[in-house]
């Protein structure tokens, strides 16, 4: 009777185990001559994106630039005056989908302390700041592992 019993336990646990996994699939929304559809795989893209090549920068555009995305991270700021930001620093081009289109964005990495609500200083934390190719617009800046403004691509 028990030995029954455990055999039923063993089918239902294997029949549920099969059954989630059919459900953890992805699906991907895109749109289709016009019309938004389901599919397994990913969505395609018009065309290649353009790469735009990647020259250096005088001292007095970075340091521009520079300036732009810690003011952008003093803006994200409960204290923006009281922000202690070092070590800004250039670095790589990356792709980036912002929706519809694919675009090159550079980064800009710094370190930040800046004080939580109750007034005291949180400890030193990296952010990285997205900016487009010109390097003067921000495109997006957070906290290294929230940066959430901008998607990356996976091509």
């Amino acid at each position: 009777m028990c030995d029954l019993f455990m055999k039923k336990i063993t089918l239902i646990f294997a029949l549920f185990a099969a059954s989630t996994a059919a459900f953890a699939q992805e699906a991907y929304r895109c749109k289709v001559n016009g019309q938004m559809v389901i599919q397994e795989s990913p969505c395609k893209v018009a065309g290649p994106a353009p790469v735009i090549p990647d020259l250096p920068a005088s001292p007095e555009a970075i340091a521009q630039a520079s300036a732009l995305c810690e003011a952008a991270v003093r803006r994200e700021m409960k204290d923006p005056d009281a922000a202690k930001i070092k070590d800004t620093h250039r670095s790589r081009t990356e792709k980036w989908c912002t929706r519809p289109t694919i675009t090159q964005v550079r980064y800009y990495w710094m370190t930040v302390n800046g004080k939580n609500s109750y007034g005291g200083y949180v400890g030193e934390k990296p952010y990285r700041c997205a900016l487009d190719m010109s390097e003067s617009i921000v495109l997006g800046v957070a906290q290294i592992g929230e940066f959430e403004k901008v998607v990356p691509c996976d091509r």
